[in-house]
């Protein structure tokens, strides 16, 4: 059976000590952060520290770690088997294990024959036609000699349902310049 492993933060303070000691007798693995800019005092932990080269006893490993903020503890980034990587609460004290079917929806369909069947079952959402590709007859954008709009695509909010296609009630369109351009690059 694994062992059970703990990660105490400060260890070589009074509460990190005496938990160190606690978690030893209970018999788990304990990782304890040490920071770079404190000196290397261990007079608290030196009777229970065990060299780590020493793999068959050493049940205390120290590790050297600036934690600047305590949210990196907070969450965990977990790498599922099919590549994926999700975050997960570290107060979830489920199993980690495969489900049943997991990463089905990671694959590529590849082909329109495989999205037909898949969408054959739902609602009437697919395949999704460009209003370009229509007559005009079907839709504002259809027509003409080649695929075009021919008109700006800008539409009023308050127009009718059919004719309100397109960029409805954009304050704005095309690509950003100038401040605004480096205000959404900050924001990604």
């Amino acid at each position: 059976m694994p062992r059970k492993i703990a990660l105490v933060t400060g260890i070589t303070g009074q509460d990190g000590s005496y938990l160190t000691e606690f978690l030893l007798e209970k018999g788990y693995e304990v990782h304890g952060l040490i920071r770079r800019s404190s000196n290397f005092n261990t007079q608290r932990i030196n009777h229970i520290y065990i060299d780590p080269h020493n793999a068959d006893k050493a049940l205390m490993k120290l590790h050297y770690a600036d934690l600047t903020d305590a949210s990196s503890l907070r969450r965990w980034t977990v790498k599922l088997p099919s590549g994926a990587k999700k975050i997960v609460q570290s107060g979830c004290r489920a199993m980690i294990g495969q489900v049943a079917g997991g990463g089905r929806t990671e694959k590529p369909l590849l082909k329109a024959g495989r999205a037909y069947y898949k969408n054959r079952s739902k609602r009437n959402c697919w395949p999704i036609v460009r209003g370009v590709a229509m007559n005009p007859v079907e839709h504002p954008h259809g027509g003409g000699n080649h695929q075009h709009i021919g008109h700006a695509s800008t539409v009023r909010r308050d127009k009718s349902a059919g004719a309100k296609v397109g960029q409805i009630g954009a304050r704005r369109t095309g690509r950003r310049r100038g401040q605004a351009a480096v205000a959404a690059a900050k924001a990604v």
